[in-house]
């Protein structure tokens, strides 16, 4: 698979949406009081960086 700059934009862009989906899914967890371990906190940031990641590219691609 050949990296071109949408690709590159977007995984630029997906530190900050890793960043904002860590704090969000961590303020959800506290609220809720879940008892989880911190990696699944981890596990489900990088699982909603990927969709994202990939809804965008595919989108961005399309036009």
């Amino acid at each position: 698979m050949e990296i071109d700059y949408v690709i590159k934009e977007e995984l630029w862009r997906s530190i900050a949406v890793f960043f904002f989906a860590f704090l969000g899914i961590g303020y959800i967890i506290i609220e809720r009081n879940i008892d989880v371990n911190i990696l699944a906190i981890f596990v489900l940031a990088l699982i909603v960086t990927g969709i994202h990641f990939l809804i965008k590219v595919w989108y961005r691609k399309r036009k």
